[in-house]
Order: C-alpha cells, then sequence, then structure tokens
C-alpha cells in the first residue's frame, strides 16, 4: 500500500466500539512484558515519498484579520482532511501572509508540537519544535511591505519526544469516541508583532500515523505473555499456529463436577494487519458427554476482539482529580468471531468448533506510551445455563494479547 489516501482510518466520528460504555472483565492485558513481545512482532516501516504529482496541500488560515495568515503543509496522505505523515518524514510546507499595507513584525514562525489532551485538563506537551523563517541578520524587527509574503519551511520529526518522556517513542494520533483522552498533533504558524500588538496565529492539525505491519517470521518459538503462553507450530509457509491448552474443572446444573481438556489456535498470532479475518479453533474433550453437549455448540462459545485504553495521568479518564493514583482502564468489544462444529469422525469424546473474527479496517494501531496505551486481545468465554467453571478466578477460558498494525493488507483475506 503506497500511502493512506482515501482510507478510513482515522474518523473524527469514529464508530470502532460495540461497546461504548467498557465492558467488566477481569483482564490482564498491558504489561510490560506484552508490549515486549508484540514490538517484536511488528516492523516499522519509514515514510516513503511517493511521485510529486501526487501530493496535495491541507491549509489552516485566520479569517477575517489584516494581515491573513495561511499555514499549508504538502502530504501524499489525506484522512478526513488531515495531512497524515510517518516515521522519519519531514514535513514541507509554507506560511503565507497577506498584507494591504506595511507592517512591522518581530518575528514569524512555524511551530510543531505533540500533546496529550483531556478536555477537563490543561495540554501536556511532549513535544516541541520551533522555527524562526525570519533571516538572522533581519533584526529585532522586519518591515514587511504590502502584498503577499510565501515563506516556506521544513521540520523533520524527531524519533522520540523533546518533552517530558525524553525516552519514549513518538506515539500516534489518537483519538477515539465515547475516550476523551487524545493525542494531538499541530502545525502552529505565528507572527509575532511589536509592542503591545496581539499575535495572530494559525493552527493546522496534523495526524501522525509510523506505518507498521506485521513481522514476515515471527523470531520467537513461543509467546510467553505473563498470564498465558502460547506455543507457535509451523503448518505451512503462510500459516503458524498459536496453542495453548488447560483443563479446567466446572459445576453441572450444580449437582456434579466434570473435567474438561481444552486447547485453543489463533491463526498467524499475535500482530496482525487491520481488515483482515483471523482464524482460531477450540476443542473440548470430557468423557461426560451431556456436559460435552451442553458447551460444546457454537451457542455456549464465545470468541471477541477486545480493545484495552489504559490511561496514566492525575485525574485519570475524566481529568477532575478523581483518579486513585493508579492506572485505570477502559476495555471495549471490537469484534465478534462466529464458529461452527467442526467434524472429527469417531472422537466421541473431543468436540471442536472453528472460526473467524473480522479485525475491522477502522482499527486503530497498538501502542506503549507513558501516559496512554492502547492494547488488544482475543477472549474465549463458554456460557451455558447450569454450567459454571469452579477453579479459576478469571471471567474468560482463554486470552491472548494481541497487536494491530496501520498498513492495511494488499486486500482483504483470511488469515488461515
Amino acid at each position: 500500500m503506497a500511502s493512506h489516501r482515501n482510507d478510513s482510518y482515522l474518523k473524527r466520528k469514529m464508530s470502532t466500539t460495540f461497546s461504548h460504555g467498557g465492558i467488566d472483565m477481569k483482564l490482564k492485558l498491558g504489561t510490560p512484558n506484552q508490549y515486549l513481545v508484540l514490538s517484536r512482532c511488528t516492523a516499522t516501516r519509514p515514510q516513503v515519498p511517493d511521485m510529486p504529482e501526487a501530493i496535495q496541500y491541507c491549509s489552516a488560515t485566520t479569517e477575517g484579520t489584516t494581515p491573513l495568515l495561511t499555514v499549508r503543509v504538502a502530504s501524499t496522505s489525506i484522512a478526513d482532511g488531515l495531512p497524515i505523515v510517518g516515521l522519519g518524514a519531514l514535513i514541507s510546507g509554507d506560511v503565507t501572509v497577506m498584507i494591504q499595507k506595511d507592517h512591522k513584525f518581530k518575528d514569524i514562525t512555524v511551530r510543531l508540537r505533540g500533546a496529550l489532551v483531556n478536555p477537563q485538563t490543561n495540554k501536556s506537551y511532549f513535544l516541541d519544535l520551533g522555527h524562526s523563517l525570519v533571516p538572522q541578520w533581519s533584526g529585532l524587527v522586519s518591515m514587511y511591505k504590502a502584498g503577499r509574503h510565501i515563506l516556506p519551511f521544513r521540520i523533520p520529526i524527531p524519533q522520540t519526544c523533546n518533552m517530558l518522556y525524553p525516552e519514549s517513542a513518538l506515539p500516534p494520533t489518537f483519538y477515539s469516541r465515547g475516550q476523551p483522552v487524545t493525542i494531538r498533533y499541530d502545525v502552529t504558524a505565528r507572527i509575532k508583532k511589536p509592542g503591545l500588538w496581539a499575535d495572530e496565529q494559525a493552527t493546522l492539525q496534523i495526524l501522525y500515523l509510523p506505518r507498521t505491519r506485521p513481522v514476515d517470521t515471527v523470531p520467537l518459538d513461543s509467546l510467553d505473555f505473563g498470564f498465558c503462553r502460547y506455543q507457535l507450530q509451523q503448518a505451512s509457509e503462510m500459516l503458524t499456529w498459536a496453542q495453548c491448552s488447560k483443563q479446567f474443572s466446572a459445576a453441572i446444573d450444580g449437582q456434579k463436577t466434570v473435567i474438561f481438556d481444552s486447547s485453543f489456535c489463533l491463526a498467524n498470532a499475535p500482530v496482525y494487519a487491520r481488515g483482515i479475518f483471523v482464524s482460531y479453533t477450540l476443542s473440548l474433550e470430557c468423557w461426560d458427554a451431556p456436559a460435552l453437549d451442553r458447551i460444546g455448540t457454537p451457542q455456549a462459545v464465545s470468541v471477541s476482539i477486545v480493545r484495552q485504553i489504559t490511561v496514566d495521568t492525575p485525574g485519570g479518564f475524566s481529568g477532575i482529580g478523581t483518579s486513585t493514583g493508579k492506572p485505570e482502564k477502559v476495555t471495549n468489544m471490537v469484534g465478534v468471531g462466529r464458529h461452527w462444529i467442526e467434524p472429527v469422525g469417531d472422537q466421541f469424546p473431543k468436540r471442536v468448533l472453528r472460526g473467524e473474527v473480522s479485525l475491522g479496517k477502522d482499527l486503530q494501531p497498538h501502542f506503549h506510551f507513558p501516559p496512554l496505551s492502547v492494547i488488544y486481545g482475543v477472549v474465549v468465554q463458554l456460557r451455558a445455563e447450569g454450567f459454571a467453571i469452579t477453579n479459576k478466578a478469571d471471567d474468560y477460558l482463554f486470552a491472548m494479547p494481541i497487536g494491530i498494525t496501520t498498513d492495511l493488507p494488499r486486500k482483504v483475506t483470511r488469515a488461515a
């Protein structure tokens, strides 16, 4: 994919969540070890300039003022009318000043800033790069003649923050419906006037989106996420299964306890391109045929994709000082799998369900940033009348952290 032009990613009114208020699930997602595993399975692609004829301009201006100030940014990728820039990109554009008579200005600057924004609190800036567009020899005040003045600029995007979290990689732009905390980047042009005259400025929002994709070959023999461990089994050149097995006991109608052996396999884990279908299988074994019939049905098995957002800032999500001092997490369901019973021949005590789950094209990428992080997970649950797992504290049977990358596949395909 050459760019994100006309992509459905990052729409201002997003609808990626099926559950807007969050779901109550004790899911162990978002640990440093999990992000480390996902980072080893994610490839980052530097931005490569496209052909010159593909360049488009986005602009912002001060309306109804004199002088008229306009800032433009060139981009080969546009989403929702805003320019998209990636890792290693060079933000290029120009500042136009249109004045009807001669004016004196102290300076004309352009500034790139990145901030964590909460409507209830001030912005917390983690990136701040300023550039003067006035020649250094011009002195304290420069005289600009009436007419149009066009001042070009170029701002290289660094790989890490230069404020608050200097060792952290720049996070991608983030905003989602129902979540007040956002990550925003702006390019601001400012005219600094002498004396007590008020400055004028024009601000253009940009979308910072480091391009990522799953690695071609996972450099691990197993996926150890702390609370779960999945073994990787190469099935073919294009297919690898991540498998986890466990034994559990369950009470049936409160009268008897039955032992089950279970196994869950996920295709090509743990990092996926958005916009694909991911295959899975769930195997259940039990010598109690009625008990196996009760939970070994598509109606009793739930496989879902969840997204967990973690905020670790004063005030938490609300930003009004009600935080407990601990990171706050909100988990939403963003995908539901569909599955069916797979024939297993004469293996009477075994039931196998095979299915697939869709990863929507509008899912935002996973990332880890000290005050705000996003991670995804696959969750398997069993629910049937008169059935209750007795030997576990978690409200799920299997769970696996997964990552979502920015790049779409060449075409929407199934992962297995």
